[in-house]
């Protein structure tokens, strides 16, 4: 049976493990559709409805280049939640616009992106909490509409990580903490709720040994000082 690298941003070639490669969606997303024919008379809701198969086809290019032994995690991280490409997303109300949710969702259903992430909150990043917030809740509504597993980086909010799992878990199969460094009773708090820890080099050993091996992962990537800690 294959070791499996759940979360890493560098693809390791000497490696035959199973490795999921976390992507930041807005490099996909924010592509322009300037380059995708649809004719001069063309309306921009044209233009739209292109915009899906160019960000498919942006993505299907770059996954051809890795092995088959590596997986895609998509996601708009938290640290980017205030960005002028992650609110070119929203409209007036804070939700998706269609064109993007459409973009979105044809990168979360390409069979080699398996989890969606890594999504979710952090107290200590310069980015808005309340924008966090509301980008968080979008994506997790399109993953409990396509019923994907999701990935988080969770950065002292644990209390509405665990809150908004509670509306979504009944359309969200797989919840992971990624780079989990909590201690022993913040992971048995997780693990009490459903969640699945991911641990990398830098872990609390008690928290791994509370962790049962049916509810842990691992990686190589777990560079945020304090990920997965309330």
């Amino acid at each position: 049976m294959k070791q499996l690298n759940i979360h890493t941003h560098h693809y390791d070639a000497q490696s035959d493990a199973i490795q999921v490669l976390s992507l930041e969606a807005l490099d996909f997303l924010a592509l322009s559709c300037s380059g995708v024919s649809v004719g001069a008379e063309s309306s921009l809701k044209s233009v739209d409805e292109a915009r899906p198969a160019a960000v498919r086809s942006a993505f299907e290019n770059y996954a051809a280049g890795f092995p088959s032994n590596v997986y895609f995690s998509v996601g708009i991280h938290p640290w980017k939640a205030a960005s002028v490409e992650a609110r070119s997303l929203l409209d007036d109300s804070g939700a998706f616009t269609q064109a993007s949710l459409e973009a979105f969702r044809s990168l979360l259903q390409h069979p080699r992106v398996v989890l969606m992430g890594e999504i979710g909150l952090d107290k200590l990043c310069d980015a808005p909490y309340e924008q966090q917030l509301i980008l968080f809740q979008q994506q997790l509504r399109l993953a409990a509409a396509l019923k994907k597993p999701v990935i988080l980086h969770v950065v002292k909010a644990m209390d509405d990580v665990l809150a908004l799992h509670k509306r979504f878990a009944s359309d969200i199969p797989v919840w992971i903490i990624h780079g989990f460094r909590g201690n022993a009773q913040q992971a048995q708090q997780y693990l009490r709720h459903g969640f699945r820890l991911s641990f990398g080099p830098h872990h609390q050993a008690a928290a791994l040994n509370a962790c049962p091996p049916d509810r842990r992962f691992f990686e190589t990537d777990d560079e945020e000082p304090t990920s997965g800690q309330k």
